[in-house]
C-alpha cells in the first residue's frame, strides 16, 4: 500500500476582487490575475512532481494550461514531499506577484498589497487506495477550513483621516465623537477646531 500526500492549495481573494471591482471588465481583470497565478502553481507543481510514481501528480487542474485553471489547486505527492512541493509553488506565485507589481509600478517601490495574493495550502497524509482516498479528500478539506479560520493576518497601517461628518456639517455632540472614535478619528476638525 503506497502512502501519499494529498495537498490543496487555493489562491483567496476573488470574493475581494469582485466587491471591488467597479467594472465588468475590473471583474474580469482580477479573474484574469487569479487564473494566471493559479496556472503558474500548477505549472510549479508539475514540474516538480516530474518523475514521480502514479498516482502522484496533478489532480485539479487537470493540466497547468487548461483553458480554465481555477483558484484552487490540488495534487498528490510522495509521502513527506508535499510540504515542500506546497511551499515551492506558493513562493513562485509571490514571486510572481511582486514582479507584476514591479512592472507596473515602474517607478520607485511598488505598493505593499497585504493579503494579495491570499495564498492558503494543506497537507494530509495516507493510504492512496480507492476506498481511502475519500477519507484522505475530506481530512483535507477539513484542514482548509481551519486553516482559513486560523490564517495570520499582515497588519495595515490605516491613515489617520478627520470625520467626513463633521465637514458635512453635523453638530457637536457624544453621539458625534463616538463616531469619530469607532473611526478611528482622535479628534474631530469641526468640534475640536
Amino acid at each position: 500500500m503506497q502512502v501519499v500526500d494529498l495537498v490543496l492549495l487555493s489562491l483567496g481573494g476573488v470574493q475581494r476582487f469582485i466587491g471591488e471591482s467597479r467594472s465588468t471588465a475590473d471583474v474580469a481583470g482580477a479573474s484574469k490575475i487569479v487564473q494566471d497565478l493559479a496556472g503558474l502553481a500548477a505549472h510549479a507543481v508539475q514540474r516538480r512532481l516530474d518523475g514521480s510514481p502514479a498516482p502522484c501528480g496533478l489532480i485539479f487542474p487537470v493540466a497547468p494550461d487548461a483553458p480554465s485553471v481555477t483558484n484552487k489547486i490540488a495534487f498528490l505527492a510522495t509521502e513527506g514531499t508535499g510540504p515542500g512541493v506546497a511551499r515551492a509553488a506558493v513562493e513562485d506565485i509571490s514571486r510572481s506577484w511582486r514582479d507584476r507589481l514591479e512592472e507596473t509600478f515602474k517607478t520607485g517601490q511598488p505598493p505593499r498589497t497585504p493579503g494579495t495574493p491570499d495564498l492558503t495550502w494543506v497537507s494530509v497524509t495516507g493510504p492512496a487506495t480507492d476506498g481511502d482516498y475519500g477519507v484522505l479528500w475530506k481530512a483535507a478539506q477539513c484542514e482548509m477550513v481551519g486553516r482559513r479560520r486560523a490564517r495570520v493576518f499582515e497588519p495595515v497601517e490605516i491613515p489617520q483621516r478627520s470625520c467626513l461628518r463633521s465637514r458635512l456639517g453635523c453638530r457637536p455632540s457624544q453621539r458625534h465623537a463616538a463616531h469619530c472614535l469607532t473611526n478611528g478619528t482622535k479628534r474631530c476638525p469641526r468640534r475640536d477646531g
